[in-house]
């Protein structure tokens, strides 16, 4: 009867702090990119959890090529080190897609890398040759 009464506690406290331990990437992140030799540029993309790795899209906006302003799009895949806490990423950018007043264009999107997430509510990287310009960026989103 004792253990009975043990294991009704003890498991759903289990249960509940192994599936809280299991914090999602999905959501709307926003934040900005920081390079070295332009103004800070607005950065936003929306993932959701499909099949163990964060898919979506997002944008980037206002930016400048041959100083002309353009928006950016791109496909977005981030897949974790860990299930739970602060940690690694490895973020993909594909198919990047830079949008003009009456034109577009597809570039490579960047390299990037020192990608780390919180746990929580922020993701920090860095771009090299973001969108082929050759400028290396700092990205900092929250949710």
């Amino acid at each position: 009867m004792q253990l009975w009464r043990v294991l009704s506690i003890v498991l759903p406290l289990l249960i509940l702090l192994i599936s809280g331990c299991q914090t999602a990437l999905d959501g709307n992140w926003v934040g900005q990119l920081d390079c070295e030799n332009w103004e800070p540029i607005d950065f936003d993309f929306t993932v959701h959890n499909r099949s163990g790795v964060a898919v979506g899209e997002g944008k980037v906006r206002e930016i400048y090529f041959d100083w002309e302003p353009a928006d950016a799009e791109f496909e977005i895949e981030i897949y974790r080190t860990a299930n739970s806490g602060a940690q690694d990423l490895d973020i993909k950018m594909e198919n990047c897609e830079v949008y003009y007043a009456d034109d577009h264009d597809g570039v490579d999107c960047g390299k990037v890398e020192k990608e780390q997430w919180d746990g929580q509510n922020l993701i920090v990287a860095r771009i090299d040759d973001l969108l082929e310009t050759g400028e290396r960026c700092d990205l900092e989103v929250q949710r």
